[in-house]
């Protein structure tokens, strides 16, 4: 009998300091947690003291805004509704392909191209029953290379900058050589 209450005490004592090291543990965890937390709040508060990233971050949230404005309004389903009804999207290979004209026309900036045709697309999708994947991969096909294409954007700046350090001799053959003058 006294095997088993020392047994039963060992038990009660390891138990007893797994609920300790348990709340020690919380404790450690929530402090990390709200230290994290503070330091999150410094460093957007940093970020935005910048007044270009704060431009860029108003920018970023007036775009949103007005995509979010787009979509809860009814103006895309009223749109996809109207697309339907005149006969342009009748079936899922028009709805496609109207999605990569949708891709292909708006090209004022990568994310923003994107997202434009991809909420207008997808009631088109939706109501075809095609997959999001699909949707997704053709706007990804086709935003983004039309964006660095045409060059009336961001990323055409960004380019124009890259090519402007570079001098390109004519070769035979129709080639180029390039040089990097920076």
């Amino acid at each position: 009998m006294a095997q088993r209450s020392d047994f039963s005490v060992a038990i009660i004592t390891l138990y007893l300091e797994l609920l300790i090291f348990l709340q020690n543990g919380q404790s450690f965890g929530a402090g990390l947690l709200l230290d994290g937390s503070i330091q999150t709040l410094e460093r957007i508060i940093a970020v935005t003291g910048d007044a270009d990233n704060a431009r860029i971050l108003m920018f970023s949230l007036l775009v949103g805004g007005l995509l979010a404005y787009m979509r809860y309004s009814g103006g895309v389903s009223a749109t996809v509704a109207m697309l339907v009804n005149k006969g342009i999207a009748r079936n899922g290979r028009q709805a496609g392909l109207l999605t990569f004209f949708i891709s292909s026309v708006t090209f004022i900036e990568s994310n923003l191209s994107s997202l434009t045709a991809g909420i207008s697309s997808r009631g088109l999708f939706d109501k075809f029953k095609m997959s999001r994947a699909r949707l997704a991969y053709i706007i990804d096909s086709t935003s983004a290379p039309i964006c660095i294409i045409i060059l009336l954007n961001g990323w055409g700046a960004y380019i124009l900058g890259l090519l402007s350090t570079y001098r390109f001799t004519p070769k035979s053959g129709g080639y180029f050589n390039w040089h990097h003058t920076a």
